[in-house]
């Protein structure tokens, strides 16, 4: 085999080596989502958002170093105010507020009526739609696109 003919292969290899590093955790996380089908829908409320929330693909598939912050407001007194906060780690939902977060989904309370433990993405997106989210990021683009790569199937309900 000549010179060119195994850099050739050599470089082939590796690209195969990246499409599996990049795409397996899509391979995976599908695998895995067919073990959530028979889990009956629950109502979200504050009362049960940390146990449900936790259930969530999205918050099963966050990387092990990124965090997010999804928070609640409503405009009751004609203006902004907060009602809960939450900080969600891989596999971990916890109430309290980070300012330093990857990610900070902002979203009105009115979407809580209709959320359940199989509609996160659904909602925020529906949400997003009426004007009712902003997505802020404190990292950069290119951090937050390398660190939340595994998520890209979360895109568009993230805006990364």
């Amino acid at each position: 085999m000549s010179k060119k003919g195994v850099i050739v292969l050599v470089i082939i290899f590796v690209l195969i080596g990246i499409a599996v590093y990049v795409f397996s955790p899509f391979i995976i996380s599908g695998r895995n989502s067919a073990n959530s089908v028979n889990v009956p829908e629950v109502k979200i409320s504050y009362s049960n958002f940390e146990e449900q929330l936790i259930r969530q693909s999205l918050v099963q598939d966050i990387p092990e170093n990124g965090v997010m912050v999804l928070r609640f407001y409503n405009y009751n007194s004609g203006a902004q105010e907060w009602e809960n906060s939450y900080i969600l780690r891989k596999g971990d939902v916890q109430k309290g507020t980070l300012e330093d977060a990857d990610i900070i989904i902002s979203m009105h309370s009115k979407y809580l009526n209709t959320l359940t433990n199989k509609n996160l993405c659904a909602t925020i997106i529906t949400a997003k739609a009426s004007g009712d989210v902003a997505v802020e990021t404190g990292i950069s683009q290119t951090s937050l696109g390398w660190r939340y790569r595994s998520m890209l199937k979360y895109k568009e309900c993230l805006g990364i």
